[in-house]
């Protein structure tokens, strides 16, 4: 069959509109999976919550009495920025992902003593963690926007996870097995050290801190002489030394 150009440019152009509905139709499909991943919630599937008391915790929060968690709430959940957990039931945070916008968490009176649910919450920058159950920190290695660590009574002896956290620049060590700083030479942003210690601990390395600004140190049966005279605090502006005779006592510092 002979066409003629007319033929030709209509079977062109048909060609053409085709491709071109075909890219809207990729450019439309790419933005609903872009939206879908801003939310968090939209299109993947929410992270479970096995945990019956830490399920019943969020419920509370969220201002229900019982009941199950449904898209909204997950959606709620996603714009959070703060949460404070509590409950000596909760043994469990997984599911804490689901908060995947968090900045500051605290969580005290738990039984937890898994942390991994945390490696993923990218945005967090404020860390309080108030549980004798936590042995392990490996978990907050890759915690990069983190800035503020506070440690209460916990049985950890390993700083050494911490290592890589480049943007931290508080850290608060209360009544813990910590003994030894060395480990941590890459946290150079550290402005401010709180330790509260009933060991002897090597303070030595602290002098490799050049931004260290307030170190804070109470402890039992330690002199002050135990500080060796080689270490270099000259950057520090506050310098407070406290001997507590009776750490159980203590509850905040």
């Amino acid at each position: 069959m002979f066409l003629t150009q007319r033929d030709n440019e209509k079977k062109l152009k048909a060609y053409i509109e085709n491709l071109q509905n075909g890219k809207h139709i990729v450019i439309i499909l790419l933005a609903l999976l872009f939206i879908g991943d801003s939310s968090g919630m939209l299109f993947a599937e929410p992270y479970k919550i096995p945990d019956d008391a830490f399920k019943k915790f969020i419920l509370k929060e969220l201002g229900k009495s019982a009941g199950e968690l449904n898209p909204d709430d997950f959606e709620a959940m996603a714009k959070e920025t703060d949460l404070m957990v509590y409950g000596e039931d909760i043994q469990s945070l997984e599911g804490i992902q689901n908060y995947n916008s968090i900045t500051s968490l605290g969580f005290w009176g738990t039984k937890v003593t898994d942390l991994s649910p945390l490696a993923e919450l990218e945005y967090l920058e404020q860390l309080t963690i108030h549980d004798k159950t936590v042995i392990d920190l490996s978990p907050l290695a890759n915690l990069d926007k983190l800035e503020f660590l506070m440690i209460f009574n916990m049985q950890i002896t390993d700083l050494s996870y911490l290592s890589d956290l480049k943007s931290l620049k508080t850290l608060m060590l209360n009544k813990t097995k910590i003994k030894d700083f060395t480990p941590l030479p890459n946290l150079s942003k550290i402005v401010s050290l709180t330790v509260v210690t009933d060991l002897n601990v090597d303070f030595e390395s602290l002098g490799k801190w050049r931004n260290l600004e307030q170190l804070v140190i109470a402890w039992e049966d330690i002199l002050l002489d135990e500080i060796p005279e080689s270490t270099d605090l000259s950057n520090i502006n506050t310098f407070d030394l406290n001997h507590i005779s009776d750490l159980n006592k203590l509850e905040m510092i």
